[in-house]
């Protein structure tokens, strides 16, 4: 049975998950458009190994 903490924890899942994947594509075409590495990192939040792996 589901209850109501399990329906806000699975909106807060995938409210973050939507989350991560926009800075991922914002990143992504960021590297794209030649932007400095720093820079994207410092902007969206994630680590050079995150931005390597786009």
């Amino acid at each position: 049975m589901t209850t109501e903490r399990d329906i806000r924890n699975q909106i807060k899942y995938a409210h973050d998950e939507g989350i991560a994947e926009g800075k991922a594509e914002t990143a992504a075409e960021l590297k794209r458009l030649g932007i400095d590495h720093d820079v994207i990192c410092k902007s969206t939040g994630l680590t050079e190994e995150q931005l390597a792996k786009l």
